[in-house]
C-alpha cells in the first residue's frame, strides 16, 4: 500500500513539475515578446533549464535538452550539457533518444569530454531491433565522427552493409564516407564490401554507393577506373535520374583517364542528350561531353544546339547554366560558338547582372583580330549605359581584350590609341587608373607610335576638361597623369612647350590630386630643358615668365610631393636668371640625367631580387630609441642653437613670424638645415613673393670636397641618416659625376654648401624633405630621343627582370614557400592487394585503474563496466548496483556512491555524481 501511494505521490509530483515547466514553443514566444531584453530573457532561461536537467524525470530533461537545441542555434554554448545528452542518449524511449541524438550531432565535437562514453551508446543502438534507431545512431556517427570513433566503430559498421534490412545498408553505405574522412586507413579493407553494394538488389542502395565512390573518385580518380563496367551497366539500365546524373559526374572525372571510354560512352550520352526532358540530366551529359567527347564535332554541335536552348529559356538559372557551359565549350571548341554571337552579345542587355557578366566573359573569349574593332565598340556602348561596379569591370574588361599577350590582336595602334583617348570621356567611372596605365604601357612598347601619343596627350592636357569634371583620385581624371607623363618623358615629339607649359600650370590643375600635380612639374621642368636645349632664347624666356607667374600656387601646396618638385624648379628658373650660368648648360645637364632608356619592367621584378648575403631586411637600420627616454624638448619652446640637430634651421624661421609662407623676411633660405634663420628668399619679404638672394659665388674643387667631408662626418653622427653613405645617397653621387664641381659651384652656391645640396626645398636650397632624390626622382633615367616611324610595327614584349634570374629557380622557391597540403585520402591506393587486408582489430584503452573505492558492492566502480550500470539503461557487464564505472574505473575519474550516478536510470541521488576527480559523499572515493 506504501508502494503504491509513493508511486502515486511521485508520478503526480512530476506532472505538476511538468506542467510548470516550459516548453520549447514557450521559449519561443518569450523570445519574440522580449525583444528589448531577448539576452537577459535567455540567460535566465539557460539557468532554469540547468536547473531542470538536475531533475530525476527524463521527460523533463529531454525537454530541456529540447530548448538547448534552439539555443544553441542561436549562437548560445550547449556543452555544459554535454553528460546529460548521453545520459539521454541511454533512455529506452524513442522520444527521448531522438532528441539526445540530435543535440549530440549539433554540438558534439572532437574536444567534447563525453566522446569516449558514446562509442558503447553508439555500438548498442548498431544492434537494436528498431531500424529507426540503428539509422540515427548512423546518422549521428557521421556528423560527429572523430578518428577515434572511426576506428573503433568501422567493423560495426561495415557489418552492416550486409544487413538484411536495405534502409540499414543505404544508411551505412553513406556513413562509410565519413568515415573514410577520418579514418583513411579503413578504405582498403572496407572498399570490397563498399564495391558489392553497387549490385545490391534496391536501388537505394545503388545510388548511396555511387554517391560514395563519386565523392571518393574526387580524391584519386585512377582508384575507381576497375568500376567503369559496373558503372556503365547501371547507367544504360537504370531509370533513376538522380543516380545517373551521379554516374554521368563519376565518368567526367575518369575519361580524362582512360581514352577508350570516350568512345563507349558517345552513343548513350547522345541518347540521352537527344531523349530526357530532365534539363539538369542534359546538362550533366553536356559537362561530360565537354570534358572527355570534345573532338568528336558532331557531338559538339549537339551540345551547343541543346545549349541554345538553354539561353532562350526563361528561366534565368537555366540561361545561366548554358552561357557556362558555352563558356566551357568554348575553350575545347571555339569554332561552334562563333555562329551563336548574336545570341551572347544579345545578353549583354538582360536585366539580371550575373547574366550580362557571364556573356561578357563570353564575348571577351571570341575575340580575334577581325572582329576586335566590332566586339569592343559593343562592350564600349554597353559601358556607357552601365552604372556601379558593372561599368569598371567592362572597362577593365575591355583593356584586358586588347592587351592580352602583348597586344596580339591589335594591327592598327593608331586606332587603338585614339579609342583610349575616347574612353576617357566615359562619365562616371571609378578606375580611370586602368586606362593611364595602358596608355603609357601602349608608348612604352611601341615606339612607332610615340609621337601621335604625344599629340593626343598635347589634347588632352589643352582641354582641361577632366580636371574639371572629375578631379577625384583614381577617376578618369588619372589620364591626365598619362598625358602629363608621355610629353615629359617624349619631349621632343612635342611641337610648341611653350604653349604646353602653359597648358600644365593653369589654375585648374590645382584641383587634382597630388601625384597628378607632382607630375605636371616634372614635366614642365622637362619642358623647360626642351625650350633651352633648342637654343631658343625667346622660348625660353616665354616659358620662364609664365612658370614665374604661375609656380607661387605650387610651392605654397598644402601637398609635400607637389612643393619640393615646385621648389626645385624654382631653383632651375633662378639658375636660368642668373647672368653669370649659361642656360643651355644647365638645360643640357638636365636633358642628360634624363636620357637613359626606359624599357617595361615586368611587375613581379622585385621579387625576383636575390636578398645578398649578410643582408637581414627585419633588423633594425639603427639602434631603436628607448621607451624609457623621454624627449628633451617641447614644441611648444624654441630649440637652442646648440640642440638644433640641422644647424641653424628652425630657430625662429621656418613658418612662425619671421618666415615660412607668410610676410615675413626669413623662410626658405640658403641655411644649413633649410628653412635658413633670417635668411633672404624663398616666400618672405613683404607682401612680395620672395625678396633678393645673397649673390652666389663659384666654388672651387677643393671647396667642394672639403664641404662633402665635413657633411659625411655630421652624417655619422645623426641617426636620420643611413649609416653607408655611398649607399644612402647614390642619387647625388650620380649627378656629382656627371656635372663638374665649377658647374655645381654656379649653380648650387650656398646651397651646395647646405645639408642636404640640392636636395634642399627652398629659395636657396636647403635641406628639404625630398630634394633631388624625392622631388626629382621621377625625372631620372628616362628617354629623350627623336623617335622614326618604322614599318613594321615593333612591340616590345620582354619584361626587364634582374640579372641572373631564372625562371625555373624562382618556380621551385615559390612551390617550397608555398607547399600543397595534400589529402590523406587522395594518397590511400587500392589495388588487388586491398581486399586481403583487415580491419582494425577493436582495443580497449589504457585506463589507469582507480586509487580507491569503498564499499565495493554498492557504490564502488564496477569491473568492465560501460557508460551505465546493471538495469535500466545500464549497459556495463558486472558493474555493481548503483555503480557508474566505465572501462573499469570510474567515470573518468569519478566516484560512484551509494545512489550514484547511474542507478537503475542514471539519475544521481543521495552522493552526487563525482566527476574528475572529485570525491563522492557515503560511497567512497576514486581518483
Amino acid at each position: 500500500m506504501t508502494t503504491t501511494l509513493d508511486r502515486t505521490f511521485t508520478q503526480l509530483s512530476t506532472a505538476v513539475t511538468m506542467a510548470m515547466t516550459k516548453s520549447q514553443a514557450d521559449l519561443i514566444r518569450g523570445i519574440r515578446n522580449n525583444k528589448d531584453r531577448e539576452s537577459q530573457y535567455i540567460n535566465n532561461c539557460i539557468q532554469e533549464i540547468k536547473q531542470e536537467l538536475t531533475q530525476q524525470d527524463f521527460g523533463i530533461k529531454s525537454s530541456a535538452i529540447d530548448k538547448l537545441i534552439y539555443l544553441q542555434m542561436l549562437g548560445y554554448s550547449m556543452d555544459f550539457a554535454a553528460f546529460r545528452v548521453v545520459e539521454i542518449m541511454s533512455q529506452p524511449t524513442w522520444t527521448h533518444k531522438r532528441i539526445a541524438y540530435l543535440a549530440a550531432c549539433q554540438s558534439f565535437s572532437e574536444t567534447t569530454d563525453v566522446m569516449l562514453l558514446v562509442t558503447n551508446m553508439l555500438r548498442k543502438d548498431f544492434l537494436s531491433r528498431n531500424v529507426y534507431e540503428t539509422g540515427i545512431a548512423l546518422n549521428c556517427l557521421a556528423n560527429i565522427c572523430t578518428p577515434e570513433l572511426a576506428r573503433d566503430l568501422v567493423p560495426d559498421v561495415v557489418s552492416m552493409l550486409n544487413s538484411a534490412r536495405p534502409y540499414i545498408r543505404k544508411k551505412s553505405v553513406l556513413c562509410m564516407y565519413k568515415i573514410f574522412l577520418s579514418f583513411p586507413e579503413a578504405l582498403r579493407p572496407s572498399f570490397g564490401r563498399l564495391k558489392e553494394r553497387l549490385d545490391d538488389q534496391d536501388p537505394c542502395v545503388v545510388s548511396s554507393a555511387v554517391n560514395v565512390i563519386c565523392e571518393l573518385a574526387r580524391k584519386n580518380a585512377s582508384n575507381y577506373l576497375t568500376l567503369a563496367p559496373v558503372l556503365f551497366r547501371i547507367l544504360t539500365r537504370s531509370n533513376n535520374n538522380w543516380m545517373l546524373i551521379k554516374i554521368i559526374k563519376l565518368f567526367a572525372v575518369l575519361l580524362p583517364l582512360e581514352v577508350r571510354l570516350a568512345k563507349k560512352l558517345a552513343e548513350p550520352l547522345i541518347a540521352i542528350i537527344n531523349e530526357t526532358n530532365a534539363m539538369s540530366l542534359m546538362y550533366e551529359c553536356i559537362q561530360t561531353s565537354i570534358i572527355g567527347l570534345h573532338e568528336n564535332k558532331m557531338v559538339m554541335r549537339l551540345c551547343i544546339s541543346k545549349l541554345r536552348m538553354f539561353i532562350e529559356h526563361p528561366d534565368q538559372n537555366l540561361k545561366y547554366l548554358g552561357l557556362v557551359a558555352l563558356g566551357n565549350i568554348m575553350t575545347v571548341f571555339p569554332r561552334g560558338i562563333l555562329e551563336h554571337r548574336d545570341l551572347i552579345l544579345n545578353c549583354l542587355e538582360d536585366e539580371d547582372e550575373t547574366i550580362r557578366r557571364r556573356a561578357v566573359e563570353l564575348v571577351a573569349a571570341m575575340v580575334d583580330k577581325k572582329n576586335l574593332a566590332f566586339i569592343v565598340d559593343k562592350l564600349k556602348y554597353h559601358m556607357e549605359q552601365a552604372e556601379g561596379l558593372y561599368k569598371d569591370e567592362l572597362l577593365e574588361k575591355i583593356i584586358a581584350i586588347c592587351s592580352q599577350d602583348k597586344y596580339k590582336l591589335i594591327t592598327d595602334f593608331e586606332w587603338y590609341l585614339g579609342f583610349l583617348m575616347d574612353l576617357t570621356r566615359v562619365k562616371g567611372v571609378k578606375n580611370g587608373r586602368v586606362i593611364s596605365e595602358q596608355i603609357q604601357d601602349v608608348a612604352v612598347r611601341v615606339k612607332v607610335i610615340r609621337p601621335m601619343a604625344a599629340e593626343m596627350a598635347t589634347l588632352l592636357l589643352e582641354e582641361g576638361t577632366l580636371a574639371t569634371e572629375n578631379p577625384n583620385s583614381n577617376g578618369m581624371a588619372e589620364a591626365l597623369y598619362a598625358a602629363a607623363w608621355i610629353v615629359g618623358e617624349y619631349t621632343e615629339t612635342c611641337s610648341n612647350p611653350v604653349h604646353l607649359i602653359n597648358s600644365l600650370l593653369v589654375a585648374d590643375t590645382l584641383n587634382l590630386p597630388e601625384h597628378i600635380q607632382s607630375l605636371y612639374i616634372s614635366a614642365v621642368t622637362k619642358l623647360l630643358a626642351l625650350c633651352g636645349a633648342a637654343g631658343g632664347s625667346a622660348a625660353l624666356d616665354e616659358a620662364v615668365e609664365i612658370i614665374k607667374q604661375q609656380l607661387p600656387y605650387y610651392t605654397s601646396s598644402l601637398y609635400i610631393e607637389v612643393q619640393e618638385r615646385a621648389c626645385f624648379l624654382d631653383q632651375i628658373i633662378q639658375m636660368l636668371e642668373d647672368p653669370e650660368i649659361d642656360s643651355g648648360v644647365v638645360c643640357s645637364e638636365i636633358r642628360l640625367a634624363t636620357s637613359e632608356p626606359l624599357n617595361p619592367v615586368s611587375p613581379q621584378a622585385i621579387l625576383r631580387v636575390k636578398v645578398p648575403e649578410g643582408l637581414d631586411l627585419d633588423a633594425w637600420i639603427n639602434d631603436p630609441m628607448p621607451e624609457d627616454v623621454e624627449p628633451t624638448f617641447s614644441y611648444d619652446e624654441p630649440w637652442m642653437e646648440d640642440e638644433d640637430p640641422y644647424g641653424k634651421g628652425y630657430n625662429n624661421s621656418g613658418y612662425g613670424n619671421t618666415g615660412g609662407y607668410g610676410p615675413s623676411t626669413g623662410g626658405y633660405g640658403p641655411g644649413y638645415g633649410g628653412y635658413g634663420r633670417n635668411a633672404a628668399g624663398g616666400f618672405g619679404g613683404g607682401d612680395d613673393w620672395g625678396a633678393a638672394a645673397p649673390p652666389s659665388y663659384k666654388a672651387s674643387a677643393v671647396d667642394v670636397e672639403l664641404e662633402r667631408a665635413r657633411r659625411m662626418e655630421r652624417q655619422k653622427s645623426n641617426i636620420h641618416y643611413l649609416g653607408d653613405d655611398s649607399e644612402a645617397h647614390a642619387p647625388m653621387q650620380a649627378l656629382e659625376d656627371h656635372v663638374s664641381p665649377d658647374i655645381l659651384g654656379e649653380v648650387l652656391g650656398d646651397s651646395y654648401r647646405g645639408r642636404g645640396g640640392i636636395r634642399g626645398r627652398g629659395g636657396r636650397g636647403g635641406r628639404g624633405r625630398g630634394g633631388q632624390q624625392g622631388g626629382f626622382a621621377s625625372l631620372f633615367n628616362r628617354p629623350i630621343k627623336n623617335q622614326k616611324n618604322v614599318e613594321p610595327v615593333e612591340i616590345i614584349a620582354e619584361d626587364e627582370m634582374p640579372e641572373g634570374w631564372e625562371e625555373v629557380e624562382a618556380a621551385q622557391e615559390a612551390a617550397k614557400a608555398n607547399p600543397v597540403a595534400k589529402d590523406p585520402l587522395s594518397m590511400v591506393v587500392l589495388d588487388a592487394s586491398a581486399d586481403s587486408e583487415q580491419l582494425p582489430e577493436r582495443k580497449h584503452r589504457q585506463v589507469e585503474a582507480p586509487a580507491a573505492a569503498t564499499r565495493g558492492a554498492r557504490g564502488g566502480a564496477g569491473a568492465r563496466g560501460g557508460a551505465g550500470v546493471r538495469g535500466r539503461g545500464g549497459a556495463a557487464r558486472g558493474g555493481a548496483r548503483g555503480g557508474a564505472a566505465a572501462r573499469g574505473g570510474a567515470a573518468r575519474g569519478g566516484a560512484a556512491t551509494r545512489g550514484g550516478a547511474a542507478t537503475r536510470g542514471g539519475a544521481a541521488t543521495r552522493g552526487g555524481a563525482a566527476t574528475r576527480g572529485g570525491a563522492a559523499t557515503r560511497g567512497g572515493a576514486a581518483t
